[in-house]
């Protein structure tokens, strides 16, 4: 574990010399969270639509523009993963006493809470500038389902990426995916007032839980009986994600070794 470990420490060590644009990219969200109010202070029947009220719809885009900055390492590992395939440096990593799918995911989850930890600090302030009344709890809970939701998004991201040792571009796939993610995964509307058919897809698909499920949590629309749900069905997914990895890794390690690379 300790290779492991050092890892982790020079993901933290190199992240200095990109912390400049990890800040400027966080600068952008106070104006867009003003403008997204703006719009749906206009847009509101009664004051809300279904879940939502105007703060609420208000912290959900403001959680979710932080999601989008944070989880930029994961999406990100699609094409790396790529990139090391198609140029054969991937035989190297697998030369190496270690477990290359853990080795990245380490890399992409250092990365991950150094910048929610950041973040964390301008979310708080943010909420307060704006007077969104963000609860201790409810920032709590969205910060720990956020993991669970970098998890995922990382194993998606991982698993089209090795999917290069059969398809030599696989970006077009991950942009795609990353469509159907904006629709069915929360970032377009909150799922909630969405079409019902679009609900009810989306509750088939494990996209929900990377950006609906912590925003939601974030702006104070849930109950503890649908945390629970929601836990288990992170749970589900991450589980059956490591078995595909698992198996799609392997496959295409043989595929390597068959072909000589």
């Amino acid at each position: 574990m300790n290779k492991y470990f050092r890892t982790a420490l020079l993901k933290i060590y190199d992240f200095k010399y990109f912390k400049t644009d990890f800040f400027l990219s966080f600068l952008s969200i106070p104006l867009q969270v003003i403008v997204i109010y703006l719009f749906w202070k206009n847009s509101f029947i009664n004051n809300s639509i279904g879940d939502f009220n105007i703060y609420n719809i208000s912290k959900y885009y403001l959680y979710l523009n932080f999601l989008q900055i944070s989880y930029f390492g994961a999406i990100k590992v699609t094409y790396d993963i790529f990139n090391e395939i198609n140029t054969g440096n991937i035989s190297i990593w697998i030369l190496k006493p270690i477990s290359y799918p853990f080795y990245i995911f380490i890399q992409t989850f250092t990365e991950f809470i150094i910048k929610v930890l950041i973040s964390s600090i301008g979310l708080t302030v943010i909420s307060l500038v704006l007077n969104l009344n963000v609860s201790i709890m409810d920032l709590v809970l969205s910060l720990l389902f956020s993991i669970l939701g970098f998890i995922i998004v990382f194993q998606v991201h991982f698993l089209i990426g090795i999917v290069t040792f059969w398809v030599k571009n696989v970006l077009s796939l991950r942009d795609n995916i990353m469509n159907i993610t904006y629709l069915f995964g929360g970032q377009l509307l909150p799922l909630s007032i969405m079409p019902t058919t679009i609900q009810k897809l989306s509750s088939f698909l494990p996209i929900k839980y990377i950006y609906y499920a912590p925003c939601k949590i974030f702006s104070g629309v849930y109950s503890y009986t649908e945390l629970l749900m929601i836990l288990t069905n992170y749970s589900f997914w991450i589980l059956i994600f490591i078995v595909v990895i698992k198996i799609v890794w392997k496959k295409g390690l043989v595929r390597i070794n068959v072909q000589g690379g």
